[in-house]
């Protein structure tokens, strides 16, 4: 498929403004300015139709304005993604043969344009072609058809279908628009999933997959999921702006990530599916004689022929050239057949060794930069400079360069998010500062207005009285103000009259070169009281606008801190030891304690057991069952304490914030889940025979603390003791009022400051959830 963004641009001197690409667009590899040539008012004035114009294609920036930039033009912006690149060169040669007379490059366009295409293919664009997908299903088949959808995680534009196949768990990731393969990295999940997030759980959870494919080597892969009483498909759009549709058996949609109605079809409730209209033929089920009579009727270069009349990429068209020792520019018709079977040779060479599984999926890194991921080595970036990385499939290959894409996309967003966030607060503080530097003014001048007043207040009274006296005599503002002034020379009262203000009834006088209003109503001494009034008003006001800027101050400190906790990282996937679905720590001695989460972990851990083990719990209602992995060992008394911490920290006693309870242990051949004849026991209820050795008053503390275990850091908890032996960056908890998910918050903040720099930006990237889970259940406070 061929795929190009428009977009309106305005261009003011040499700089094209260019609007945001919207979400889900493609990231642009190259763009030209089409602009119009005809006159243009701006401003009331008149461009000349002839004057040259030239454009760079470059986003202006923030501080380009019109006053600055002189006159605007408009037009159009075409961003190219992947599939387009070689026919671009096309356009780009014929746009240059046109003499000038429509379209217009600056800065040498032309050649930067081409050598830019010619010299990377496209691949910093991240979006996988047709072939790309064609080796990700034939992979992806294979793996998890059979398999049990067992949850779906909706995490912005990116979708993770958790598919247990065989028995092994494995995440199946889809971002519409854009890539499908298996992901080997957590991502933090959002709390509440979004309403299409849910229907798609509704309708699938527990589905059974029975086959997936790819529809007609087009961007576009289909599920169908066998229900209990029905089936279903799901179909992935990996085009353009991308969508993720959900079929009933019929074939119908039952709901869509995105709704619309198009020229050619309809994603709409309860509409028929339609699949998108092929763009080309699929070369995989191609003769030679076919492929001859399409590649022949296109007149252009081979290699624009090749993307245009063949479902294939600019990237995989040059490497057909390469490997058909064709030069790409050459036009179709000079072909002889000879050199026509070379290039479908070289094609077939190149589809056999990708979705035949003969490949060598890789990455192609240039420097540190992870340039492209392809299914097989292409030949075209062999040369010095260029350095390919192997991987034992094409999804794994996907991952790992998609995931580190996704990565700098989200810090990216993040960092423009920031910035917005810091302006905003950087623009009310402003505003703020302003308000007291105001309020600071009018105290000083309404109390340096009271002075005067009282400095002056005989004179001042005088002119009062007259004014009241005078207006009681029905005497006008203006022939007050006309009397005053004639008198003005003579009269040491009428020198500090300044003017009226007769809507405001209010008189202006002039006070060691202030100009003073008064109220004709109040006296000398209640004028000046009332400045002196609003001079404890505009100082109240000052201090409460100095706490709103320190509360300004602060809010914008805690953004920091939290740009600097909530970093996003992606996380590859740890591979659980067995005893980690069970609460776990291992003691001071080295001895594995484990414990239930629930009735069916109780049972487990019960049926686990082994003659030397002992057996823990808590004398509290529903405690965990807790075992100490003794290997044949002594257990020394120093595990035994520690484990009667673990089991009596784990139980409803955290919950109920109780601070010490009392705990025992026995040996396994004491417990039994069989009660005797004529009584019951629980669902997950065991029997206690025989003494009872018990620990009495056992604090209920623990500490959450990190790890790094075989380059991975891995968060611990468990009884103090035990996790200060492993690890120095712990938090000691007990019982408390802050809820878990927000003393997992606490505790990461506060372990990422024990913690060096390195290691420090790690723990800030670990989800809350890790921390979350190893917590008891119920409120906590830290302690330590």
């Amino acid at each position: 498929m061929l795929y190009a963004t428009v977009h309106k641009v305005s261009q003011r001197k040499n700089a094209v403004i260019m609007p945001d690409v919207k979400n889900g667009d493609q990231p642009p590899i190259c763009s030209g300015v089409i602009f119009n040539r005809k006159r243009e008012k701006i401003n009331g004035r008149t461009r000349n139709k002839n004057a040259p114009e030239s454009a760079a294609t470059a986003d202006a920036s923030e501080g380009n304005n019109s006053s600055e930039m002189g006159g605007l033009r408009t037009g159009f912006i075409i961003v190219l993604t992947s599939d387009a690149i070689i026919a671009v060169r096309f356009l780009i040669h014929h746009i240059f043969s046109l003499g000038g007379c429509a379209l217009h490059f600056s800065l040498n366009l032309k050649e930067n344009l081409f050598n830019s295409i010619t010299s990377f293919g496209g691949f910093l664009l991240e979006a996988m072609s047709s072939l790309d997908i064609a080796v990700i299903v034939s992979e992806l088949s294979k793996i998890l058809v059979g398999g049990r959808i067992r949850n779906i995680y909706q995490i912005d534009g990116i979708f993770i279908f958790r598919i247990r196949a065989g028995c092994e768990d494995f995440h199946l990731l889809v971002e519409p628009g854009r890539r499908i393969h298996l992901t080997w990295y957590d991502r933090v999940k959002p709390r509440f999933p979004p309403p299409f997030c849910m229907t798609l759980r509704k309708h699938l959870n527990h589905g059974r997959i029975l086959s997936m494919q790819q529809y007609d080597f087009d961007r576009v892969v289909m599920l169908s999921i066998g229900l209990a009483e029905n089936k279903a498909s799901l179909v992935f759009e990996l085009f353009g702006d991308g969508n993720i549709i959900l079929l009933d058996g019929g074939g119908k949609i039952i709901a869509a990530e995105k709704y619309a109605s198009m020229k050619d079809r309809d994603i709409l409730p309860k509409k028929e599916y339609f699949f998108p209209p092929s763009r080309g033929r699929d070369p995989r089920s191609m003769s030679f004689e076919e492929f001859r009579e399409v590649l022949t009727k296109d007149k252009r270069s081979v290699a624009a022929a090749l993307v245009r009349s063949i479902s294939i990429g600019g990237v995989l068209a040059e490497e057909v050239c390469v490997r058909g020792g064709i030069d790409k520019e050459r036009d179709v018709g000079s072909l002889s057949d000879e050199e026509v079977h070379a290039l479908f040779k070289a094609l077939t060479e190149i589809l056999e060794e990708a979705v035949g599984g003969k490949g060598s999926p890789s990455i192609l890194f240039r420097g540190e930069e992870a340039v492209i991921v392809s299914p097989v080595k292409l030949k075209t970036y062999s040369g010095e400079g260029f350095l390919w990385r192997n991987f034992e499939s094409f999804n794994r290959a996907a991952d790992e360069f998609y995931s580190k894409k996704e990565e700098l996309r989200v810090e990216e967003e993040k960092g423009k998010k920031k910035r917005e966030e810091e302006d905003r607060f950087q623009r009310m503080l402003e505003a703020q500062r302003e308000n007291l530097q105001r309020m600071i003014e009018d105290e000083e001048r309404y109390r340096r207005y009271g002075n005067l007043l009282y400095e002056n207040i005989y004179t001042v009274s005088q002119l009062l009285e007259a004014v009241i006296s005078a207006r009681k005599k029905n005497y006008s503002w203006q022939e007050i103000e006309k009397k005053i002034r004639s008198v003005k020379e003579r009269n040491p009262v009428a020198k500090i009259f300044a003017g009226v203000k007769p809507r405001e009834g209010r008189i202006l006088v002039e006070l060691d070169e202030e100009i003073i209003p008064l109220d004709i109503k109040l006296s000398a001494v209640e004028n000046a009281n009332s400045f002196y009034e609003k001079a404890k008003k505009a100082t109240a006001k000052a201090e409460r606008i100095k706490k709103v800027i320190e509360e300004t101050l602060k809010k914008m400190e805690e953004v920091k801190e939290k740009e600097r906790e909530v970093q996003f990282m992606l996380r590859r996937r740890r591979k659980k030891k067995w005893y980690e679905v069970y609460r776990w720590m291992v003691s001071s001695d080295g001895f594995l304690v484990l414990g239930g989460k629930d009735a069916k972990s109780n049972i487990a851990l019960y049926k686990r057991m082994e003659p030397k083990d002992i057996f823990f719990h808590a004398e509290v209602h529903g405690a965990p069952v807790v075992i100490i992995k003794t290997e044949g060992r002594t257990c020394p008394e120093g595990t035994l304490k520690e484990a009667a911490q673990f089991a009596v920290s784990y139980s409803r006693a955290w919950k109920e914030h109780l601070l010490q309870a009392d705990a025992y242990w026995v040996y396994p051949d004491q417990v039994s889940e069989t009660p005797p004849s004529g009584e019951y026991l629980p669902k997950g209820g065991l029997m206690i025979k025989g003494k009872r050795n018990y620990l009495r008053n056992v604090p209920l503390e623990l500490s959450v603390g990190v790890i790094k275990e075989e380059d991975e850091v891995k968060v611990i908890a468990g009884a103090p003791s035990a996790v200060s032996k492993k690890t120095s960056i712990f938090a000691k908890i007990k019982p408390g009022g802050l809820p878990s998910s927000k003393l997992a918050e606490a505790i990461r903040s506060i372990l990422a400051k024990k913690a060096p720099q390195e290691l420090a930006e790690i723990i800030l990237k670990i989800p809350l959830d890790e921390f979350q889970s190893v917590l008891p259940p119920g409120e906590g406070e830290i302690i330590e």
